[in-house]
């Protein structure tokens, strides 16, 4: 269930207290069922700005873990609760920056209210819309204040009322058995009869109205508000989360069953999938940092890398990309959106980790057996073109157009075709701009010229050996940078 932009930036979990279509009147987000365990990690995993907590099971369902509120915190996620179980963890947790909002939340925090059975409710199951079949005490309470307010029953009355109220197990607690209570307690039965009539338009639902209050509160901050939340504390990670956070993904929807270990299979045949899990991993470990860290994507970042993308792989026209999504299965808006929020946070962290990327290479062609063979291959290089072209290397020094230098590196050196966006391949394989490639290859050009064996040694790593033709090796005469 999903209202509104398809930039996630909400997600709330409701059920009881509220309809998902009163609630979209009041906040557009995603609407999810009453949290249990493990919800909430796994939807700050979906990064979101904000999650609202009003709804949650308990007893027989294991309720929402304080740990995994805290983690979304840590995320820079701002965290709400609200009505019900969300104003318990609000309470417990406000120290460290999950925000309460509502009476039933400041009635526990000044503990006035102690009992969770205060917010609890018996309700019917999700295809009845979580209908409650019970009352909470908070809303009764809130109700005989307005009847006493009122003038409908006195205050005596009010405190015998609240008295049965309390003393019913919250899954019998209904308006009825309360005064059906009263009577065999002898309460005046005219008393009762006022309250009876007066309780169809006077009954105070002070959840609900807390839970607005919340999703309203939510509203206001993420629209006055563009950065995320900053934690004021360190998140410990224990083994205990370690045990939690496992069991929440081994639930998740995305875990890999079902129809996706068949495709996992598939790749398994293919050789690629160590490859694969290399890439999957470094995407992770990118995606995975503090949004305060700056790997928070928005709208504007995600925006830039689908044109980035689009413009690499030659989906100019919205129909090419349109038929590229179906063709990968991406007809979910939210669901492209988190794939381009993944590649934004892989290209803020290469940026950021430039530096220690270049340093990380050099370990990676060691362990692959490249790295003398390509340390001797660039010296060599840099020392014959030092000889041969000491004042630099120029397209006009040497007898090939641009064209035909691009088609001699990619047709001929890696053995595909030529890139349509020049400019976008300069720069997908770390170079500044396109001008940066043009001299990197003209070098790579003169270079199998002018040594004699320069031309073995240049292939895609960890591939064999191909043979390479139309190499011509004449060396020029030391005096200039000329090659036939």
């Amino acid at each position: 269930m999903s209202n509104g932009s398809i930039f996630m930036s909400a997600i709330v979990f409701l059920g009881p207290t509220l309809s998902v279509a009163d609630a979209s009147s009041y906040l557009s987000a995603t609407f999810m069922p009453p949290a249990a365990q493990g919800d909430v990690f796994r939807a700050a995993r979906r990064k979101p700005r904000a999650i609202g907590i009003i709804d949650g099971y308990f007893e027989r369902v294991a309720a929402v873990w304080h740990k995994e509120i805290l983690w979304a915190l840590s995320r820079g996620i701002y965290v709400f609760g609200s009505a019900s179980m969300g104003a318990l963890r609000a309470v417990e947790l406000a120290p460290f920056g999950m925000i309460g909002v509502g009476e039933v939340f400041a009635a526990f925090h000044r503990n006035e209210l102690e009992d969770d059975d205060e917010v609890a409710i018996l309700h019917g199951p999700p295809e009845s819309e979580y209908r409650p079949l019970s009352e909470a005490m908070v809303n009764v309470r809130a109700t005989l204040e307005a009847a006493v307010d009122a003038g409908v029953v006195s205050r005596s009355t009010e405190t015998t009322l609240r008295e049965i109220a309390k003393a019913l197990p919250y899954g019998s607690r209904t308006y009825r058995a309360i005064l059906l209570r009263a009577r065999e307690r002898g309460i005046d039965e005219a008393a009762l009869d006022s309250l009876r009539q007066w309780l169809p338009h006077g009954a105070v639902n002070r959840k609900r109205l807390d839970a607005i209050g919340m999703l309203r509160a939510m509203r206001h901050l993420l629209a006055t508000t563009s950065g995320p939340y900053t934690p004021k504390f360190r998140f410990e990670y224990t083994e205990q989360w370690e045990a939690a956070r496992t069991d929440a993904l081994s639930r998740d929807s995305g875990c890999v069953e079902g129809a996706t270990s068949d495709l996992l299979q598939e790749v398994q045949l293919t050789g690629q999938l160590p490859a694969l899990r290399r890439s999957a991993l470094a995407r992770l470990l990118a995606c995975d940092r503090p949004e305060h860290d700056g790997v928070q994507s928005d709208p504007v970042a995600v925006g830039r890398e689908v044109t980035r993308f689009r413009f690499e792989r030659g989906l100019v026209t919205d129909t090419q990309f349109d038929d590229w999504r179906a063709s990968q299965a991406l007809t979910d808006p939210q669901e492209l959106v988190r794939l381009f929020a993944g590649q934004s946070a892989v290209s803020t962290a290469e940026l950021r980790y430039e530096p220690e990327l270049q340093a990380g290479i050099s370990d990676e062609l060691r362990l692959r057996g490249d790295f003398a063979a390509l340390q001797a291959r660039a010296h060599r290089k840099r020392q014959v073109l030092a000889q041969h072209c000491s004042n630099g290397v120029s397209l006009s020094d040497v007898n090939i157009t641009e064209a035909d230098l691009w088609q001699w590196y990619f047709g001929e050196i890696l053995g595909i075709d030529m890139p349509e966006h020049l400019d976008a391949y300069a720069r997908t394989h770390a170079f500044r701009e396109l001008p940066e490639l043009r001299e990197a290859v003209l070098r790579e050009y003169i270079f199998r010229r002018l040594d004699a064996h320069a031309a073995p040694d240049l292939q895609p790593l960890g591939e064999p050996s191909e043979s390479r033709s139309g190499r011509d090796r004449d060396a020029s005469d030391g005096s200039s940078c000329v090659v036939r």
